[in-house]
């Protein structure tokens, strides 16, 4: 059973040679030292290296619940995330995404208490302790988290291609033909649509908050699709005025 921290430490690196390929593999899935592997003979490794590459064979199936510390966590509804919700996976997706496997599968579990009149309640997100609770989710098989979390990349995808806040004013420009002049231009607009990348999500906020400080929270607890939505009207209604 390949869990989520080894899957993590399977991607964590490169080695330079097959020979070293198979020593982290066979080290990171049997949960030993790579000092120790590498003194079995070739045989040996190769051996073991078959027999744990069958781990490897992660599907798109996922479970709808997890559960951890004795505590029942289910997939939320992707278009019922919150704003801080989303936030938060871009700078997981952004810092290091397979490194942050488990945070992001903390982001989309969530705590339900089904409603029997109403509608099931589900934790305030705020409040969760998102390391604590990626520590645990580590140590679950891969399989139970992995294709959910594939499952949001493609929502992602789908909600970029949905806002033109998201187009890139540079995609589909062909470098090749540029003179150097060109190249330097088209480098310093990369340089600055990049940059911009860092700070996007913080200039939603204030921008939908106005700029007031005391709003933050509840703006990040917005629905993402209302928030973004009401973010594409205000834009409008700026360039109107101009």
């Amino acid at each position: 059973m390949l869990r989520v921290r080894q899957y993590k430490e399977l991607h964590s690196e490169q080695p330079q040679s097959v020979f070293y390929k198979m020593i982290h593999f066979v080290a990171v899935i049997n949960d030993i030292d790579p000092s120790d592997v590498e003194d079995w003979n070739s045989d040996e490794l190769v051996k073991e290296y078959d027999k744990c590459s069958k781990l490897l064979k992660v599907s798109y199936n996922y479970s709808k619940s997890i559960t951890i510390d004795e505590t029942e966590l289910s997939l939320i509804d992707f278009t019922s995330i919150t704003l801080g919700q989303f936030i938060d996976i871009e700078s997981y997706i952004l810092e290091d995404y397979l490194g942050n496997i488990d945070k992001i599968a903390s982001v989309i579990y969530l705590h339900q208490v089904e409603g029997k009149m109403f509608e099931s309640i589900t934790e305030n997100y705020s409040k969760v302790n998102i390391n604590y609770r990626a520590s645990l989710i580590s140590e679950l098989p891969i399989q139970s988290v992995l294709g959910a979390i594939n499952s949001y990349l493609t929502f992602r995808s789908k909600f970029f291609e949905s806002y033109d806040l998201f187009h890139n004013p540079l995609e589909g420009v062909d470098e090749s033909n540029m003179d150097d002049e060109e190249k330097e231009l088209y480098n310093e607009e990369k340089t600055k649509v990049d940059k911009e990348k860092t700070t996007q999500y913080m200039r939603v906020v204030n921008d939908l908050s106005n700029d007031d400080l005391t709003k933050f929270d509840d703006i990040l607890s917005t629905n993402l699709f209302l928030a973004f939505n009401q973010l594409t009207y205000i834009i409008s209604k700026k360039s109107i005025k101009k």
